[in-house]
């Protein structure tokens, strides 16, 4: 005896299967929903330890959620912040596919930079192995990268890993030794400065390797030519084109 079991037809809009896929694609993941930073404590608590900050568009991983708060993972910050300021399922996947950051990193000596997805189509130029790009969508057996400000190119997708990055929240202790560094770095930059401006006024005086002083735009200057001689060469050839602008300097 055979029974017949009638399935009611079913209508799937496109949108739907978009937010499942970037559904999947996040798992269980929690964004940020601010303007600038939120905070993250060690315990469900508003008076609890501040352990670190969630940034625009960052997310992390659910690890527990209650009525009012949630307990989340984020690169290496680990607590608590109020649902309130956060996003999850599909807005949470929606912010993310805005927000993430997709890389293409060249895995073969050389890959070219087509000026569109065919094999036969003419080449802006070429990527290095370890190269990393800015990817702009994946189109089955093609990526499009950002070549240039301006310039979109394609790669072929078996040369290349694509990579889907979301920024992640960071701990009091990263944020203490960003700022830090930010610190050191300002202050060596004044005292370049200071050396640059003593030197325009004061006779100039040749040092035992001939060395040469420039402001920052002399260093622009300088990494305009090599890009522009020898962008497509490797690190060490770049260095050699450096060396001999440098070295008719000295003449």
């Amino acid at each position: 005896r055979v029974i017949e079991i009638k399935i009611p037809e079913t209508t799937i809009s496109a949108d739907s299967v978009k937010s499942s896929a970037s559904s999947s694609r996040w798992g269980n993941l929690v964004m940020a929903n601010v303007d600038d930073s939120l905070n993250v404590r060690a315990e469900a608590s508003e008076n609890s330890e501040l352990v670190g900050k969630l940034f625009k568009n960052c997310g992390g991983e659910v690890l527990e959620k209650t009525a009012e708060w949630t307990k989340f993972k984020s690169g290496n910050l680990e607590g608590w912040a109020k649902n309130e300021f956060l996003l999850f399922g599909d807005e949470a996947a929606a912010l993310a596919d805005e927000a993430v950051e997709i890389t293409a990193t060249v895995k073969t000596d050389s890959l070219r930079v087509r000026k569109e997805a065919d094999e036969e189509a003419e080449v802006y130029g070429l990527l290095a192995n370890g190269d990393i790009a800015e990817a702009v969508e994946e189109l089955g057996d093609w990526v499009s990268i950002q070549y240039d400000t301006d310039i979109v190119g394609y790669v072929a997708a078996e040369y290349v890993d694509v990579a889907y990055e979301l920024g992640e929240g960071k701990t009091t202790e990263e944020i203490k030794a960003q700022e830090e560094a930010k610190k050191a770095l300002e202050k060596r930059a004044a005292e370049e400065k200071a050396k640059v401006e003593a030197s325009r006024t004061t006779a100039t005086v040749e040092t035992n390797n001939g060395a040469v002083t420039g402001d920052v735009n002399d260093v622009l200057l300088l990494a305009a030519l090599i890009q522009s001689e020898a962008g497509h060469e490797t690190y060490a050839g770049q260095v050699s084109v450096g060396t001999v602008v440098m070295n008719r300097l000295r003449n």
